[in-house]
């Protein structure tokens, strides 16, 4: 059998391991030894979770994939799937009524689950989360709580969670969709620690050529929306945030890098905004976005697509290319 470390073949031989747990458990400590973590296996071209690699037996193996990756490589693996386990709770509990108790219990390991993810990212990044200031929607309007806070509030939620109890998970939802912003900046802050610049320019090229067809792609929903075709318009509608999110990600973590470097520019643009203001306007607005759907206000979603949200990309270009000349200028 041969072990392949990040397309590298492993100068080891096997002793006395009689099945693929018992390798993955000894590339593991080797891993471990060196301040590097397993961030995913295969086993003859096919990934493999180690629940079952127990039941594969050495003998019956060709090649083993090992990826590899450092402390943040590993946390940003583990945030993108905090991130994407988020959503689909968000999507699978959407409209619901009635939980059962297993279902109830999975939410509350969940929670947990979250609650570890983001103690170790902050720890790894030096983040206090008594400290970092998220957006919500209180009872007064918009105000800030803490990650902490929300971590607490959402813990309370999931124990509060009943299985004939819809308002409870109104409640749940409401606070995972406030705590899912700062998951997002969080995966941002990750990215700029790992993209290269190269990666970067890229992405912020891209989002700049593709601005006029997003632009014309909300165009097309506000169409939609108004000639009765909410449906469709919600799923155009969701396919043009998810190229948003993609692209603001590169753009934050560009902001980010420039920022930590003390070279991130001064100068404003449009309405005589910075750089920060700009992109934290756009989080917003999608956060608003994000708000209304959950929330089945097609009216507000309509007016923050006509009147917000594509005046704002109609003012993005000068941002991008600038930030994209300086990427270049330091490579």
């Amino acid at each position: 059998m041969q072990i392949y470390v990040n397309n590298t073949e492993l100068e080891a031989q096997l002793t006395d391991e009689q099945n693929l747990l018992q390798v993955y458990d000894a590339v593991s400590d080797w891993t471990r030894a060196n301040h590097r973590y397993i961030l995913g296996i295969q086993v003859d071209q096919k990934i493999m979770a180690p629940d079952h690699l127990e039941e594969i037996n050495t003998a019956s193996v060709d090649r083993v994939d090992f990826r590899i990756g450092d402390e943040i490589e590993m946390m940003a693996e583990s945030v993108a799937e905090m991130d994407r386990y988020i959503d689909r709770i968000g999507n699978s509990l959407f409209d619901r009524t009635h939980l059962t108790a297993e279902e109830i219990q999975n939410l509350k390991d969940g929670v947990r689950w979250i609650s570890e993810i983001i103690a170790s990212s902050c720890a790894i990044m030096h983040l206090n989360s008594d400290e970092i200031m998220c957006p919500v929607v209180g009872e007064d309007g918009a105000e800030t709580k803490t990650v902490h806070e929300l971590l607490a509030a959402l813990a309370t939620s999931a124990e509060e969670l009943k299985t004939d109890g819809p308002d409870s998970v109104l409640v749940f939802l409401s606070i995972l969709r406030d705590l899912r912003f700062f998951v997002i900046k969080l995966k941002m802050q990750l990215l700029a620690l790992n993209a290269t610049e190269a990666e970067l320019v890229s992405s912020l090229e891209e989002f700049e050529s593709r601005i006029p067809v997003l632009m014309e792609e909300l165009v097309q929903v506000t169409t939609q929306f108004q000639s009765g075709q909410d449906f469709q318009a919600l799923e155009s509608l969701d396919a043009v945030v998810e190229k948003l999110n993609t692209y603001l990600s590169a753009m934050l973590a560009v902001e980010y890098r420039l920022a930590r470097d003390g070279s991130l520019p001064a100068q404003k643009g449009g309405e005589g905004m910075t750089f920060q203001q700009v992109s934290e306007d756009l989080t917003g607005i999608l956060k608003d976005i994000s708000s209304a759907m959950v929330d089945s206000d097609i009216v507000a979603v309509g007016d923050i697509l006509e009147y917000e949200l594509t005046a704002r990309l109609s003012q993005m270009p000068p941002f991008l290319k600038q930030l994209r000349e300086i990427l270049v200028a330091r490579s």
